[in-house]
């Protein structure tokens, strides 16, 4: 049974509704930060950091690399709700992402890509 996958539904649930490609980094990165969290943790009795500093430091190094990691392995933009989602899904995995998806059908004129960056090709000469 694939959990992840787009096409497993039970109803209207679907566990990960967003681009397949995401999937990965967001696990990878997942595994990653949870295996830093022992290493912080546990790293030695004297010098260990408390449980609670590890999972901060952790939640807020998941939240930095999941969407760095995301757009360059999907080469393109991500939109408010897919990073929403992983951020989410750092804080609290799964159940983040279950209410951002709830928040976003409710607000669907949120659900979009941060208008593109333009550039000017003029320049200003000064004279």
């Amino acid at each position: 049974m694939r959990l992840l996958a787009p096409d497993a539904r039970a109803g209207d649930f679907q566990l990960f509704r967003g681009d397949p490609k995401l999937i990965a980094p967001g696990v990878a990165v997942g595994a990653a930060t949870t295996g830093a969290y022992f290493a912080l943790h546990n790293r030695s009795v004297a010098n260990r950091m408390s449980a609670g500093g590890a999972m901060g430091l952790t939640t807020v190094g998941c939240m930095a690399l999941t969407p760095m990691v995301s757009a360059a392995v999907v080469q393109r933009e991500l939109t408010r709700r897919e990073v929403h989602e992983m951020l989410a899904n750092c804080v609290i995995p799964f159940v983040g992402g279950w209410l951002i998806d709830a928040y976003f059908d409710a607000h669907p004129e949120r659900d979009s890509a941060p208008p593109p960056v333009r550039v000017s090709t003029r320049h200003r000469h000064r004279h």
